[in-house]
């Protein structure tokens, strides 16, 4: 049979190989909601800045529609206002 020091050693080889894979599981499920976070955030700054690329403005200048978010007219270059 195996002695008790044996069986002491595997069982103790068991916990740490089991508590290594808890831990990389745990890891990789962070990794996975981190990975998701930051697609829908992402998602959200590209849905806003699609909305303020539809919001348009006039120039005051040249009458051209402009994009909400533009400093300057790009046909004459006026300052938006």
């Amino acid at each position: 049979m195996i002695s008790d020091d044996w069986a002491k050693a595997i069982a103790a080889a068991l916990v740490v190989a089991l508590l290594g894979f808890f831990r990389e599981r745990r890891e990789a499920q962070g990794a996975k909601a981190r990975a998701e976070a930051t697609a829908k955030a992402r998602a959200r700054a590209e849905q806003k800045a699609a909305a303020a690329l539809t919001e348009t403005k006039f120039c005051l200048n040249c009458g051209k529609a402009i994009s909400k978010i533009c400093k300057f007219c790009p046909q004459c270059g006026h300052t938006r206002q």
